[in-house]
């Protein structure tokens, strides 16, 4: 069974007939189940950047709509929305310190084809580099192994599955990191959700696959994974 995440804008109508979770900007939308990110603690601060150029590049950071048809993917999006401050993650409860609406512009593309369901996310920060934010992801994700979200149609547990090194898929790239979880819901249904996290300069890609088995959705993140990069590095 299959799950996705479907990431809205406050006011936006409920999907799919899912509630969002308390506080949050994120429904979740059943069809068999996703899971959500992490977050993590900032170090240093970057210089400063313009946010409104930053917006423009972010945006640029973001691939094609129909750029991973070759995986398997829809050549047409399910949804796009552009300059949001959706949080970069939220494992374990925990967000990214230093980042606001005013430090920090998010972006992103969700699929949702037959088999395979994909959100791609473009972050950039003012006041922190994407190397910092995938640092502060990684130890705030070291705070637990399971957690719980409450949304309006009932709490979904998250559970860790493993971490692992994505080498030279990842080449050019200034850090990363990845992961796979099970989301289930209160139905009982749940999924395998495998997350990429890639930082360049004051941006950072998220990209996340659901895709049966955790092998079968690391394998395709992977294959996915140097369209994502080439766009990120070039932007």
């Amino acid at each position: 069974m299959r799950a996705s995440i479907v990431v809205t804008a406050v006011g936006l109508a409920l999907l799919a007939g899912c509630g969002t979770p308390d506080g949050d900007t994120v429904s979740v939308a059943r069809r068999a189940g996703p899971a959500a990110s992490a977050s993590g603690a900032a170090a240093s601060p970057a210089p400063t950047l313009d946010r409104a150029a930053l917006v423009t590049r972010s945006r640029a950071a973001m691939v094609k709509p129909d750029a991973y048809k070759g995986f398997g993917v829809p050549a047409t999006v399910e949804k796009q929305q552009y300059d949001n401050d959706e949080a970069t993650s939220q494992i374990c409860g925990l967000s990214v310190i230093g980042e606001s609406n005013l430090t920090h512009v998010s972006n992103f593309i969700s699929w949702d084809g037959p088999d395979i369901y994909v959100l791609h996310f473009t972050h950039g920060y003012t006041k922190l580099t994407g190397k910092e934010v995938v640092e502060a992801v990684r130890r705030n994700a070291s705070n637990c192994t399971t957690w719980t979200e409450r949304y309006t149609d009932g709490d979904i547990k998250y559970t860790f599955l493993e971490t692992y090194d994505l080498g030279g898929v990842v080449a050019g790239a200034d850090a990363s990191y990845a992961r796979c979880d099970n989301l289930k819901f209160v139905s009982g249904d749940d999924t395998i959700y495998c997350d990429a996290f890639i930082a360049k300069g004051p941006l950072l890609t998220r990209l996340s696959v659901t895709f049966g088995s955790v092998q079968e959705t690391k394998a395709k993140l992977n294959q996915m994974l140097p369209t994502a990069v080439a766009a990120l590095v070039a932007a």
